[in-house]
């Protein structure tokens, strides 16, 4: 697998290390395209004037954040493009045989107004910067960092949906949770995870050189979308006439009591080491 390594490429590179070599991945899920071209395509990348990247961590509201913004501004289809398993759709879908190619698709397709918008972790970003994408669009690039101040909720809420196999209202629960489900090590650990990756994307923001807007789940969870458009606006995204709304694309919050029992519980039982995770993010926040 071809690896860029050229100065801020690779630095950027670095603050993503540990996400794995993407090229893995993508292997298995496309055996038909060869290794040479998994990252690469003579195919020119569409034009933009414009790209947005919500940088986020798994139960911070990013599907609420993007089908908002999607509805009030002319840049399309917010999603996880980036990641392999949606690069594999849309691939099949069009008759597509490489990633590479699978990706421009989607910046053509899913953009609107000439601009486009994604939204990614750590690993999609490794694999974007491996294919050129990141070099391709980064002068016309701006991110959001979506943070949720409350990490036990978000912790709880990913612990939650894994148990559940419901990430989404959209979808349908594998199982119901309850009280008694409560596992004080597994939201421990998805703090750790959440740090991580917050620190990692953090960095990852700096090292762009591009404009970067925090944004608070907390800010827009009620609805007060204030600060989501003041960053909107400042990126100088096209703002539609009239909202756009699309019911087949409509998300809702899915919080119940049982995420308030199990948050109660950890806070309550938090010491030591995870009383420290939070601790750092409380500082990461404010950093």
């Amino acid at each position: 697998m071809p690896r860029r390594t050229d100065g801020a490429v690779s630095d950027r590179l670095s603050a993503l290390q540990g996400r794995g070599e993407p090229g893995r991945h993508l292997a298995k899920l496309f055996p038909d395209c060869a290794q040479a071209e998994l990252f690469v395509s003579a195919q020119p990348w569409p034009e933009l004037e414009g790209c947005l990247g919500i940088l986020f961590t798994s139960r911070s509201g990013s599907t609420y954040l993007s089908r908002e913004i999607e509805s009030r501004y002319r840049i399309g289809q917010i999603g996880e493009t980036l990641n392999p398993p949606q690069l594999r759709s849309r691939a099949l879908k069009a008759g597509l045989v490489s990633p590479a190619l699978a990706l421009r698709h989607s910046v053509r397709t899913l953009g609107e107004g000439g601009w486009f918008g994604f939204k990614a972790g750590p690993a999609a970003l490794a694999g974007a910067e491996h294919c050129g994408f990141v070099d391709n669009y980064l002068p016309r690039m701006k991110f959001i960092l979506l943070f949720r101040r409350d990490i036990v909720a978000q912790a709880v809420s990913s612990a939650k949906a894994q148990l559940t196999g419901r990430f989404h209202s959209t979808q349908e629960a594998d199982r119901q949770a309850s009280a008694d489900d409560y596992a004080y090590d597994t939201i421990f650990r998805k703090t750790k995870t959440i740090l991580k990756g917050m620190r990692v994307l953090q960095k990852y923001a700096r090292l762009s050189g591009r404009p970067v807007r925090s944004i608070f789940y907390e800010d827009f969870r009620e609805g007060d979308f204030t600060t989501v458009a003041a960053a909107c606006d400042a990126f100088e995204i096209p703002l539609r006439p009239q909202p756009k709304t699309d019911d087949r694309r409509a998300v809702a919050r899915i919080g119940d009591e049982v995420n308030k029992a199990w948050c109660c519980r950890f806070r309550a039982e938090c010491a030591g080491e995870a009383a420290e995770v939070l601790e750092q993010y409380r500082a990461l926040l404010q950093g």
